[in-house]
């Protein structure tokens, strides 16, 4: 197996995860803060959601994904504050776009060459994603540190653990 076939399995395994995670969540659940001031699953996926699509938009330019109104402003600060289910798309919604996302990185990693991987990344991914492979390489990263703070949502509505 290639180097951009292992990461794009990687990538591709990761929405896996991520729906596996949030397979049995209602949309109530949805908005469940395992303590006060944490972060809801629906504010961590939109904040995912939002960053799959800039990575898509990276690596495939001019790629187009169906993203709801107001998913790019439920992951400000101020939106992690709101329990309003109406200021969130919903789980089905977010997947969505998560999966169209993870799609469009899939098949953009698969076509990638060394050299590619070595180019730098956008300037305001730089200070943590030098190049596109670091990217590549952050958007499975990112998702497992929030699907651990999902794992204790998922712990407070006694749901099984999850791996």
């Amino acid at each position: 197996m290639s180097l951009n076939e292992t990461l794009a399995a990687v990538v591709q395994q990761n929405l896996e995860m991520i729906k596996g995670h949030l397979g049995d969540f209602t949309d109530a659940e949805w908005l469940t803060r395992p303590v006060p001031a944490a972060n809801h699953a629906a504010w961590q996926m939109a904040h995912l959601a939002n960053f799959d699509v800039m990575v898509a938009g990276v690596l495939s330019p001019g790629a187009k994904i169906s993203v709801p109104a107001g998913l790019e402003q439920c992951q400000t600060k101020e939106a992690s504050k709101s329990d309003d289910p109406k200021q969130f798309p919903t789980k089905a919604e977010t997947l969505k776009v998560m999966e169209e996302a993870n799609a469009i990185q899939v098949a953009a990693v698969k076509t990638m060459s060394d050299a590619d991987f070595a180019k730098p990344s956008p300037e305001q991914f730089r200070s943590f994603a030098p190049t596109i492979g670091h990217l590549v390489l952050l958007v499975p990263s990112h998702a497992a540190m929030h699907l651990g703070q999902i794992q204790v949502i998922r712990r407070k509505l006694g749901r099984p653990v999850m791996f």
